[in-house]
């Protein structure tokens, strides 16, 4: 299952550089809502979530994307510092304030 649901994807402008902004349904947990997001190529990303480490109760704005590689929907989500440690997975951490 998919975080972002790129199907329901609603275009409201496009900028100068072809960057199409609009909205779409994020789902995290068994929680739906509708989100400001932005689609340019073969990426679409979503924001208006937060993210928490473990260790810490310090909310930090959050976004997911999701991208098609060779043909397959990855998904990827960030928050706070970028350390790009593979043992931790950052879409557990997301959620909806």
């Amino acid at each position: 299952m998919t975080i972002i649901n790129a199907a329901t994807f609603e275009i409201t402008e496009i900028d100068a550089h072809g960057i199409e902004r609009g909205t779409v349904e994020v789902t995290l947990g068994a929680t739906t809502r509708r989100v400001r997001a932005s689609r340019f190529e073969n990426c679409l990303t979503a924001g208006e979530m937060h993210g928490r480490y473990r260790s810490s109760a310090k909310l930090w704005p959050a976004t997911v994307w999701q991208q098609v590689i060779d043909g397959e929907i990855c998904e990827f989500g960030n928050f706070g510092r970028d350390d790009r440690s593979g043992r931790f997975n950052k879409l557990n951490c997301i959620f909806f304030v």
